[in-house]
């Protein structure tokens, strides 16, 4: 649910004493997160080489607009997928098409710090806009660049919630303003609070974003 803050709690807990692995996924902060958009791990373990996460893994569907995704760890994570993946890397390897897109949009992550600095001005820029809304009150970590925002005011229930929530959705696409619910599978055995998922792309242009915002705040208020 973006909460950056839990990979470094987790790392503090201690490792060695608890005995267990820490995977982490890095789905929606490459690209988005650290100095030159290398995630959580640039972020909290670039020093150390990535030596406390044993297992980084991501999806590159979000990163780059592609498919299929990377796998990568310590030594013995590394040996083990070699030995025992090597069938999959000609059964489910990507087409070549999809690799170079995949290689393009990470060395475009890597050398783009404009485009990194404007979607983090927007984000700070979205989260100051919704602390002040009567409304609404953000839920996720300040620096995700996909916020969850969710009602001051809960509904009865978890289903009343989600469908003044899908009211919300339903008026700013009439404004012109698109956004959508967070929503999560049946079978998803902890499933958040209800929320609003939003996201404030680096291309559009300061004018357009501030109003955008106002308008989701604006609904907000007036139908709770």
């Amino acid at each position: 649910d973006n909460q950056v803050e839990a990979v470094v709690s987790t790392q503090s807990t201690g490792k060695e004493k608890h005995c267990f692995y820490l995977i982490v996924d890095e789905s929606y902060s490459v690209g988005m997160l650290g100095a030159h958009g290398g995630g959580l791990l640039e972020m909290y373990n670039g020093k150390r080489g990535g030596e406390d996460i044993d297992i980084l893994t991501g999806n590159l569907g979000n990163i780059s607009c592609s498919v299929g995704g990377f796998c990568s760890g310590n030594n013995s994570v590394v040996t083990h997928q070699r030995l025992n993946g090597s069938g999959y890397v000609f059964s489910a390897s990507l087409p070549p098409y999809l690799s170079c897109v995949a290689m393009a949009a990470l060395q475009r992550i890597r050398n783009d710090d404009e485009r990194r600095t404007t979607m983090n001005k927007y984000v700070e820029m979205a989260v100051s806009t919704f602390n002040k809304c009567k409304a609404l009150r953000v839920r996720s970590d300040k620096r995700s660049p996909i916020i969850h925002v969710e009602l001051v005011k809960q509904g009865d229930s978890v289903l009343d919630t989600e469908r003044k929530l899908q009211s919300i959705v339903d008026v700013c696409a009439k404004r012109g303003v698109l956004l959508t619910r967070a929503k999560y599978a049946d079978a998803e055995p902890r499933r958040p609070p209800p929320s609003l998922r939003i996201s404030v792309p680096a291309s559009l242009p300061l004018a357009k974003v501030e109003e955008s915002l106002q308008t989701i705040c604006k609904v907000a208020e007036e139908l709770n």
